[in-house]
């Protein structure tokens, strides 16, 4: 079943809407996940649908990127004091206004590499 964007909107109102951060049965399942990567810090890191960051913020790498489409994930992250850019391949108009839209400040447009 695929959530709608409304359906993921109101999911994320809430701080920690899996339980991950208190639930004992997580803790020890994000232990076992980072504990399955290789013990190296990479140069870059991809995260596709990082929520919040519970696992993104662990992953071992120099520069992180999480993705995801949610503005409640993204105002968590930016309460969390993490930073959030928008990187983009639209142009600089298009890409500003989705930005604005989900309350991200800093932008990089028409990036092609």
């Amino acid at each position: 079943m695929i959530q709608s964007l409304d359906e993921i909107e109101k999911w994320y109102k809430t701080k920690d809407p899996w339980q991950y951060e208190t639930t004992k049965d997580d803790l020890l399942r994000k232990d076992i996940l980072l504990s399955e990567l290789p013990s190296q810090i990479y140069n870059h890191v991809l995260d596709i649908g990082c929520g919040h960051g519970y696992i993104t913020r662990d992953l071992p790498g120099k520069k992180i990127i999480g993705v995801d489409i949610s503005k409640e994930a993204i105002k968590q992250l930016q309460e969390m004091g993490l930073k959030v850019v928008m990187v983009s391949g639209d142009n600089k108009r298009a890409a500003n206004s989705i930005a604005k839209e989900v309350g991200i400040n800093e932008v990089h447009a028409e990036i092609t590499k």
